[in-house]
């Protein structure tokens, strides 16, 4: 039995999957670079969503978000996985190395960015092709 008390309401939200991008303004800050780990490329990205209204926004985060490097059609390696990420702005440093530590040989590539939303729906994944020299 419950004794005299106050009344407590929580609001709650249950994410629904939706088919708007999870990832959005994915960027890199040079389409061509040299292979440098003091300076490197920076990949931004907003990577999540809040929804709703300023009364009561819903937030949408991700359950992974990785960043996979592709050499033509072959893959390279994953670069980054990251799990449970709240929505908002990310940056990541590219320098010109492989997912072992390696400096990569010059030439094509392409960042492939995967963001998967929690409670299920289809994963948003872009492509950003850059070129080392």
């Amino acid at each position: 039995m419950v004794g005299p008390g106050t009344r407590l309401r929580i609001p709650w939200t249950a994410a629904v999957p939706v088919a708007l991008p999870v990832i959005a303004r994915a960027t890199l800050t040079s389409a061509e670079f040299k292979a440098n780990d003091r300076t490197p490329a920076v990949l931004s990205l907003v990577a999540g969503r809040v929804d709703g209204s300023v009364e009561r926004p819903q937030l949408l985060p991700l359950a992974r978000l990785e960043i996979v490097l592709f050499r033509g059609k072959r893959r390279v390696g994953t670069l980054v996985r990251l799990r449970d990420i709240l929505p908002g702005r990310y940056a990541f440093g590219v320098t010109g190395r492989g997912p072992r530590g390696a400096r990569l040989p010059a030439g094509g590539y392409r960042l492939s960015v995967i963001g998967v939303p929690v409670g299920g729906g289809s994963p948003t994944v872009v492509a950003i092709p850059f070129r080392l020299r």
